[in-house]
């Protein structure tokens, strides 16, 4: 409301009362989604690191970014092994004025299609919006248009031999998270297989698992 209000005063954009509410029902949710998560110490918090998955399994995290000024969802998913290794990753752009909740709804289905659409038979779905991982588990249900399309990630479970779903921080995140900012920013679809591009090799590098 603080921003709406400056906004007004120095720089004459003026918002109407319903997005002015959304705005801060939006930003609400994010808070909720990056702090009331499973408890933990700050200096665990500080140094997690993304976990590999077992042996013949794949990890796929996702993330969404929300770009609500031009009314679009920046989807990041990116796939990796035992090693650590990228097998697939992706930025995927929705012309969507939804909220934090609603993306990461979204970018937990998208994940899960890929996963079918690949062929990939046991999985790990990881992502860091813990009432999204919760709901996709069964033991959390949402709003009525989040919980549809959960239930739609959830009819695709059939598809896979094993899957399991993850909640983890968004320290443990951050190639996922930095694929979405790309797609909400660049207003463009990527795919990359058997490798990410250069701009997450930092974290891919720091991410790799500690045998």
């Amino acid at each position: 409301m603080w921003k709406t209000r400056n906004d007004l005063l120095f720089q004459n954009i003026c918002l109407s009362p319903d997005v002015c509410c959304t705005k801060a029902t939006d930003m609400l949710q994010e808070y909720h989604k990056v702090w009331i998560s499973p408890s933990t110490s700050p200096s665990a918090r500080t140094n997690a690191k993304w976990e590999p998955p077992n042996q013949g399994v794949l990890k796929v995290n996702f993330d969404a970014a929300i770009n609500l000024d031009y009314g679009r969802v920046g989807i990041g998913i990116v796939t990796r092994d035992m090693q650590g290794k990228v097998v697939f990753a992706s930025s995927k752009t929705l012309l969507q004025r939804w909220g934090p909740e609603m993306g990461e709804a979204a970018a937990a289905l998208v994940a899960i299609k890929v996963a079918k659409e690949q062929g990939w038979k046991d999985i790990v779905l990881e992502g860091d919006a813990c009432t999204i991982i919760r709901a996709l588990k069964g033991s959390q249900q949402r709003g009525s248009h989040v919980q549809l399309m959960v239930e739609d990630a959830r009819s695709i479970m059939p598809s896979f031999d094993s899957i399991s779903f993850s909640f983890c921080f968004r320290e443990c995140d951050e190639v996922a998270h930095r694929l979405a900012k790309q797609a909400v920013s660049n207003f463009s679809d990527e795919v990359w297989l058997d490798g990410g591009p250069l701009w997450i090799s930092d974290v891919l590098v720091f991410d790799t698992p500690d045998f």
